[in-house]
């Protein structure tokens, strides 16, 4: 007859399960993060000549770049897309920044739009927000399209589609703030664009801004 487990053998098997159980849920909640960031810099190194080998492929252009492949939006009625970071979501419009519950049920389906904020046919500051992930559990949860807003710089372009036509917005601050700083909601003197999200990515320490003005 077989021996019967011992004591240590079984507390073995429990620990390995525990730490095959909490490398699955990292796994499961940071994946995306890490494919995001994964593919990005991937792409950084074949459109930049100085990081790398080039595609040989005809999307490269003469100079031995890769040329930039147009995003087709998911959502022309009220939709973003950001070519840097490969974001492209629906927007869902006159969501309450205050409400949890809204705002996670909107977030389920893209990028929020504070409610009262401004559109591009309007003279108010439009207020975008989205999970960069909560916790372990939010990004999966919940459409993390802003993972890698962090990456944003002065001068890149964000274009938002409103009502079938393209509004192109430049860049031109990027900051990081408390979370508690909900003054941003309001309208902002000479910013048509806020962009808001979570940071680090994985947290709720921070709140990271993007600030664009609407190019006429």
């Amino acid at each position: 007859m077989k021996n019967k487990p011992t004591k240590r053998s079984l507390t073995t098997i429990i620990g390995l399960l525990l730490l095959l159980f909490g490398i699955g849920t990292l796994s499961y909640s940071y994946g995306p993060l890490l494919f995001a960031e994964t593919r990005y810099q991937i792409k950084q190194v074949a459109y930049n000549p100085t990081l790398g080998q080039h595609d040989t492929s005809s999307n490269v252009q003469s100079s031995g770049t890769l040329e930039p492949v147009a995003i087709t939006p998911v959502d022309t009625d009220f939709g973003i897309v950001i070519p840097k970071i490969d974001a492209n979501a629906p927007i869902v419009a006159n969501v309450d920044p205050y409400d949890s519950t809204a705002y996670q049920q909107a977030l389920a389906h893209g990028v929020a739009q504070a409610e009262g904020s401004g559109v591009p046919t309007d003279s108010k500051t439009m207020f975008l927000f989205a999970h960069a992930s909560g916790d372990l559990l939010m990004a999966r949860r919940y459409n993390s399209i802003f993972y890698l807003l962090n990456k944003m710089a002065t001068d890149d372009e964000i274009t938002i589609y409103y009502h079938n036509l393209p509004y192109t917005y430049q860049v031109t601050q990027v900051k990081t703030v408390a979370p508690d700083a909900v003054n941003y909601l309001e309208n902002t003197p000479d910013t048509d664009l806020i962009l808001m999200t979570c940071t680090p990515p994985g947290t709720t320490w921070k709140r990271l801004l993007v600030f664009a003005k609407l190019l006429k």
